[in-house]
């Protein structure tokens, strides 16, 4: 799946990054501007975390990306990063990394550092 990436570093630095809007679709995401509670957040945009959600239970690939991002593989730091609707995902991602939820439970890493 093209929508996440992931870089690992041999110096233990991991990278996870979001693509950001490449069709209309996402369009629609984006212009979803009802709000929810989402990841013990309050107020977040509904069409961002749905597209997160998305990403974490269709994504192929994504559970594997998270395991690495949670391993010693990536101890030294753990950085999100994304464009445009990627930016959004991953500031909810390193967001949710911070709470105890069953979502952060999916995600399974907290994140360092967001770009």
């Amino acid at each position: 799946d093209d929508r996440i990436a992931l870089w690992v570093s041999k110096n233990s630095r991991c990278a996870m990054a979001f693509q950001g809007t490449t069709h209309v679709g996402h369009v629609f995401s984006e212009f979803d501007l009802d709000v929810t509670d989402w990841c013990g957040l309050n107020n977040v945009h509904k069409g961002f975390s749905g597209a997160l959600d998305t990403i974490m239970t269709e994504c192929d690939g994504f559970a594997s990306m998270a395991e690495v991002m949670a391993s010693e593989k990536c101890n030294t730091s753990r950085i999100v990063t994304g464009h445009s609707l990627g930016g959004a995902l991953a500031s909810l991602a390193a967001a949710c990394g911070q709470r105890n939820t069953e979502i952060t439970k999916k995600l399974r890493f907290k994140a360092d550092l967001l770009y």
